[in-house]
């Protein structure tokens, strides 16, 4: 069984794993194909307007370098300014354009230039880096650098002479370094809508193979306990027939070869012996028969004198050194059916008798309680725990104490046949811990429930 479990649990870790790399797989896909249908609408809807303000953003480059300014000032910002000068209308036009386009309607969309280089006589100077100052944004939405997304990226390569005072030109290029983001917090709910049949449908799989795996692991246990249980009443049954069949075999024999003239004793207490064993096997054989009938035998109810009647029913159990005893009106009569009801606290006090030590306190008690007849077998023996309380009074359940292996023998149909006969009564019964701790099983009959 513990083989099977792991078994189930490997089917399900591994279809789990492979579920969730084909989702991830599908995801980068999704991805993919996401960022290409991005790229498409940017080179159809902003190419144009990616050109007109990169054309400018050129000559405003162009232009602070060929003053004096960046002799006196940073460049880097020198340009940010005369950027924002320059492209300020263009920008505003190029924002427009950004939400007419579906594609980047739902996300939000950067221009920038992450570096600047002018090149002049062998000379390098980065006058513009994202790596040391902020993003050179030009057009769009600002986005934080953890949530940015590249859609693409490229250099574009210009050239031009810069003439001095004295008439001199010295000829410079200009490396600019274009990179167009969106956020990738957008894109992520983009995508993850796009997918969400895929997550709901891998999450209905998986719960679907648990759902099977669970259910055929449910019906294999049912289907071992129904066996454990089968070979646990098979076991009880041959001991419950098999010891009184063979105790009356022996008391036959010693019956066949005294004399019941001279052992007159012996006699009697053989034949009463004998009694005992077939009152055993008959009860056994009823309970079974009893079990198996789906519709309770018809019955008349009686007038019953209850003090009577459970006294009789203490006198009649075996002395196994108990301390028995009634608590009632010695005056109480109810109209029942006393052949159900003997059944039903016989049954009860037999179990307390052989589920309790010697010595132990036994009383049968009767009461009323308003318009309710309650009879109760109270035993000061050791409480049932609690986690076998709801089973009690299942069909041929019993207690275990070791994996089916009880120390008393018995069939568990008597609480089982004790339940079934006090509903036939209109009746209810029900298990309860006493007060000092032991057990104490309660019938509840209604006054002319019958």
């Amino acid at each position: 069984m513990l083989l099977l479990i792991m078994g189930c649990v490997l089917i399900v870790v591994t279809f789990g794993i492979l579920q969730l790399l084909l989702i991830m797989k599908t995801y980068k896909l999704e991805k993919a194909s996401y960022i290409a249908e991005l790229r498409h609408a940017i080179v159809d809807h902003l190419r144009v307007p990616v050109e007109t303000l990169h054309s400018s953003a050129v000559d405003a480059v162009i232009k602070v370098v060929k003053s004096d300014q960046k002799e006196q000032h940073d460049i880097g910002e020198v340009i940010r300014a005369q950027l924002y000068h320059d492209q300020l209308k263009l920008r505003s036009e190029f924002s427009k354009t950004i939400r007419k386009v579906p594609e980047l309607s739902q996300v939000n969309y950067l221009l920038s230039y992450p570096y600047i280089v002018l090149r002049h006589h062998n000379k390098v100077d980065t006058i513009v880096s994202s790596k040391k100052q902020a993003l050179l944004e030009i057009a769009g939405m600002h986005i934080p650098e953890k949530s940015r997304l590249l859609i693409s990226d490229g250099t574009q390569i210009t050239s031009f002479d810069k003439i001095a005072a004295d008439g001199q030109a010295t000829k410079y290029t200009l490396e600019i370094s274009i990179a167009q983001y969106t956020d990738s917090a957008a894109w992520q709910s983009q995508v993850s809508g796009r997918m969400l049949v895929s997550f709901l449908s891998a999450a209905f799989l998986v719960i679907l193979i648990v759902l099977v795996l669970f259910s055929i692991l449910a019906a294999l246990l049912r289907q071992k306990k129904i066996a454990d249980i089968k070979t646990d009443f098979s076991n009880n049954i041959t001991h419950e027939l098999k010891t009184p069949i063979s105790t009356a075999g022996i008391i036959l024999k010693t019956l066949s070869i005294i004399d019941p003239v001279k052992d007159k004793v012996l006699f009697k207490e053989q034949l009463s012996a004998l009694e005992k064993q077939h009152y055993k096997i008959t009860r056994t054989v009823d309970w079974v028969l009893e079990s198996a009938m789906t519709i309770p035998a018809p019955f008349l109810a009686e007038e019953i004198h209850v003090s009577e009647w459970l006294n009789e029913l203490i006198g009649s159990r075996p002395d196994a050194g108990h301390q028995l005893s009634v608590e009632c009106n010695p005056d109480d009569r109810i109209n029942s059916n006393q052949t159900l009801l003997t059944s039903i606290l016989g049954n009860l006090l037999d179990n307390a008798v052989k589920y309790s030590s010697a010595g132990t306190k036994i009383i049968a008690r009767f009461y009323v309680d308003k318009q309710v007849n309650v009879f109760e077998v109270e035993d000061g023996g050791t409480a049932i725990p609690i986690k076998f309380r709801e089973h009690l009074f299942d069909k041929f359940y019993r207690i275990p104490e070791q994996e089916y292996l009880h120390s008393v023998k018995g069939l568990g149909l008597g609480l089982y046949l004790s339940q079934r006969n006090a509903i036939a009564l209109g009746g209810q019964l029900r298990y309860m811990e006493s007060a000092d701790g032991g057990n104490c099983f309660q019938l509840t009959i209604r006054k002319n429930a019958i």
